[in-house]
């Protein structure tokens, strides 16, 4: 058969909708939906990435913009780059300019993936056991005997952190796991949100490129608010 043209498809959509079902499924009680939709928000973001790649060698056509986007892209991919290095290139590619990486939506960027490589790539960890002389003796124990409660204590990561300071996980207490503590939905509504942002930060400088950039909007992750708002 002959080939008479090219096309790209979009799978992101399919695994933002399958992060969303994720976290409609978190009720509080022990949400262990969220560890899917944070690996699912990674996967969803990576796939546009890979998409934006395609996409621009499909529809370079003598656009140097576009020459350029989806050779540098397709370069990474090949290179087995990271999903935020092909982020950082196809940033300084559009906004003529290299991204902080120390704030905003690629910080966070950062703090997810940290996270979901956390999940992915789960290590045994080392506990501290220690006595708690705070907590009172239990009534009926010889109060001169008692040295304390025995506790388990956990290293946490620094994403778990991070997430901390930005109050989406709890601070207590102390002697829970941090697989344990970002079993939440407020973590999971937040790598749901994030990756969305995300990507439609990155394309925003490609509005002037009407129809590439609106083809991103109808079909890609980036599109994802301006879809939820024409069918709200």
């Amino acid at each position: 058969m002959e080939t008479i043209d090219t096309n790209t498809t979009f799978d992101s959509p399919l695994f933002h909708a399958l992060t969303r079902d994720a976290v409609n499924r978190c009720n509080g009680k022990g949400d262990f939906d969220a560890i899917t939709a944070i690996i699912l928000s990674c996967t969803s973001l990576e796939a546009f990435l890979n998409e934006l790649a395609q996409y621009a060698c499909t529809e370079a056509k003598g656009d140097r913009l576009f020459e350029v986007l989806g050779d540098s892209l397709k370069n990474a991919v090949d290179e087995w780059k990271s999903p935020l290095e092909k982020y950082d290139k196809a940033w300084a590619i559009l906004h003529g300019d290299s991204i902080n990486k120390g704030q905003g939506v690629r910080q966070k960027l950062k703090t997810l993936f940290d996270l979901r490589n956390g999940l992915v790539h789960a290590k045994a960890e080392e506990t501290s056991i220690v006595i708690d002389p705070s907590v009172e003796s239990p009534e009926g124990f010889d109060v001169g005997v008692w040295l304390g409660q025995i506790r388990e204590l956990y290293c946490l990561p620094k994403f778990v952190k991070a997430l901390q300071s930005d109050g989406i996980v709890e601070k207590e207490p102390q002697d829970e796991r941090w697989v344990n503590r970002i079993c939440d939905k407020r973590v999971a509504e937040w790598a749901f949100k994030l990756v969305a942002a995300a990507a439609e930060q990155l394309i925003s400088p490609l509005q002037l490129k009407t129809d590439f950039y609106q083809r991103l909007m109808e079909q890609s992750l980036a599109g994802y608010e301006a879809r939820k708002s024409k069918h709200a």
